[in-house]
């Protein structure tokens, strides 16, 4: 995979008992996911904003207003064993890491968090808000990745859920429910979104200005 397609012995005899497409949107996009995952933030910062300052000039400002928190937004899970792919075209870009600029939170998300709160399972309005209270004090002490995950299978502990989902299997009537539960809430009332890269990460990027800022309207 990380070769060079040249490097590649395509042959056609080697298609002949094919009988679908050589290539289609979804294989198209599974192989540029790939490509966007190896490049570097900085390579996938600058593709992006020259995508972007033809096709999408507001975003693009967004982007180079602060080059290097875009860099660091980037940065995330583009290295280790979990490697993001979660940007296979530019035009994905604003839709998958809007949330991180205030002014796209403000303007897109924000009114639909309350809403997005509300349908996760497993928890209740006042979990929700005894869950947020606690996680901002958590945010509070600027903890490392290892004792904020700690904190954060205590807090769900605390909750009545499950601090891994192999306790939650062994006993499901035991808890309401488990950490991943809990930690939807975080993850809906900070992005809006139900699916982000590692939540640490995300949270690290964001600052704790930004972090405490938007539980506070989460609890509103």
């Amino acid at each position: 995979p990380t070769l060079s397609w040249k490097e590649f012995p395509f042959s056609i005899e080697l298609l002949s008992h094919s009988t679908g497409p050589l290539f289609d949107p979804v294989k198209l996009n599974n192989v540029a996911k790939e490509v966007v995952a190896r490049m570097s933030a900085r390579d996938v910062y600058t593709e992006s904003l020259i995508w972007a300052r033809t096709y999408n000039p507001n975003f693009a400002q967004i982007m180079e207003r602060d080059s290097a928190y875009t860099q660091q937004i980037l940065s995330i899970e583009r290295t280790g064993p979990k490697v993001r792919k979660d940007i296979a075209m530019w035009s994905e870009v604003e839709n998958t890491l809007g949330y991180f600029y205030d002014d796209v939170f403000a303007s897109t998300i924000t009114g639909t968090i309350g809403a997005s709160l509300q349908t996760l399972p497993n928890v209740t309005p006042e979990v929700i808000a005894e869950a947020l209270t606690k996680f901002a004090d958590i945010t509070n002490k600027n903890l490392g990745a290892e004792e904020w995950l700690i904190q954060i299978r205590e807090l769900a502990g605390s909750l009545g859920y499950a601090e891994n989902t192999k306790l939650y299997k062994q006993n499901p009537t035991g808890y309401k429910g488990y950490i991943a539960h809990i930690t939807a809430i975080f993850r809906i009332a900070l992005t809006g979104a139900a699916q982000t890269p590692d939540l640490y990460q995300v949270i690290s990027v964001l600052g704790k200005e930004r972090v405490l800022a938007r539980i506070t309207q989460a609890l509103e």
